[in-house]
């Protein structure tokens, strides 16, 4: 019900615009899993466990979405790319307990800051590395699947082996993307969660 308000409150700052619906349902679901985990004594912190929880609350009824949904009116951008890619945007990732999250980005997200960049590079390196995946509904609701897929190649081969790109190689991609209308916007939710994840181990883990 919060996340229905919450969508609600989202879509009337917007003027009628979906800007972060798919960041409200992921966290919100999140949120959900690590009050279900909560001890005061000793809350529960822990990425997989965290990603488990969710899983368990959402697995079973994502299956169950998949299966009712069929081409007709009404159906959102992210049902349509269901329909004819079978990729499932946020549904998926709850459903496969954040793998994007937990194997992509946020190790890179992590690993940066340790070897010294800054948050907000860091945070970039991690959104580029989500991008690479080529899974983002929302670059394939703005510019279709060969379009996303080129602009995800090319993103994965400026970060190939590990390496970090300059902040101006980075400006550079993102005029690209910007000519070429394309909005990573599935990929910034994810980087939302991994960051959230990261500060909630480091502000218990202390």
């Amino acid at each position: 019900e919060r996340g229905k308000i919450a969508e609600k409150n989202m879509l009337k700052a917007t003027g009628g615009i979906n800007t972060h619906k798919g960041v409200i349902f992921l966290l919100g679901t999140l949120c959900c899993a690590c009050g279900r985990l909560w001890k005061a004594e000793k809350p529960c912190f822990d990425p997989n466990l965290l990603a488990k929880e969710c899983m368990k609350l959402y697995a079973q009824e994502a299956r169950n979405d998949y299966k009712v949904i069929r081409e007709g009116k009404g159906l959102t951008k992210g049902e349509r790319i269901y329909l004819k890619y079978g990729l499932k945007g946020a549904r998926g990732e709850l459903e496969s307990g954040f793998e994007s999250v937990l194997h992509y980005s946020l190790p890179v997200f992590e690993k940066a800051l340790s070897a010294g960049y800054s948050e907000n590079d860091s945070a970039v390196y991690a959104l580029l590395t989500l991008i690479a995946l080529g899974k983002d509904t929302n670059m394939i609701a703005r510019g279709g699947r060969t379009k996303a897929d080129a602009f995800s190649l090319s993103v994965k081969e400026l970060i190939d082996n590990g390496r970090y790109p300059s902040m101006e190689e980075v400006k550079e991609m993102d005029v690209k993307f910007i000519l070429e209308n394309l909005s990573p916007g599935g990929c910034a939710d994810l980087l939302a969660i991994s960051i959230f994840i990261h500060d909630l181990h480091c502000f218990y883990a202390k």
